[in-house]
């Protein structure tokens, strides 16, 4: 049933897919992003891909946070428009972690930031964002399993509005983390 109701969603606004993420979960405690952050960065040096609509407020989340760890100096960041181009950085090692940063809807509270298996993600979203299923198609078993999903529980959706500030505390946040 879950599924026909996306279709008709779509069939109305196809473009809600790109700008709406909807994951269940139960619970995240406030910090519990930093330690699963701290177990995927100890399997190898995590290749981060920014992905979102810099025109729809927060959901330029995880392009701007993918924009400013280039910035810290911080290799093998990539934007979602490069990740087909470079596949061959990330198709080759599958041990290496692979960390998809978003907005993503997981109702809670503004800014409020969750890392997810990319599995968990990919099974539990009914509008996901348009580059997931094409590179989740290219990759293999072992290399899904290694992928996680970075989200940022957005404010607001709303067009040509700049990141809110719950969600540019977070972003900062993420930042310092990986800063350490």
């Amino acid at each position: 049933m879950r599924d026909r109701l996306d279709i008709v969603v779509r069939a109305f606004d196809p473009c809600i897919s790109c700008s709406a993420h909807m994951a269940k979960v139960a619970s995240a405690p406030a910090d519990n992003w930093k330690i699963k952050l701290n177990e995927v960065q100890d399997q190898g040096l995590p290749i981060f891909v920014g992905v979102g609509n810099p025109t729809l407020g927060d959901d330029a989340a995880g392009i701007e946070l993918a924009e400013a760890l280039r910035k810290q100096g911080i290799p093998d960041v990539l934007l979602e428009a490069e990740i087909e181009e470079q596949e061959d950085l990330w198709i080759e090692d599958p041990q290496r972690p692979l960390i998809f940063l978003d907005a993503l809807d997981f109702q809670e509270t503004p800014g409020k930031v969750t890392l997810l298996p990319l599995n968990f993600v990919l099974q539990n979203t009914s509008l996901s964002h348009r580059v997931l299923p094409s590179v989740s198609g290219l990759m293999n078993y072992p290399q899904i399993k290694n992928a996680y999903y970075l989200g940022i529980q957005p404010d607001s959706l709303k067009a040509d509005q700049e990141l809110s500030p719950a969600v540019k505390q977070a972003v900062q946040a993420v930042l310092q983390h990986l800063a350490n």
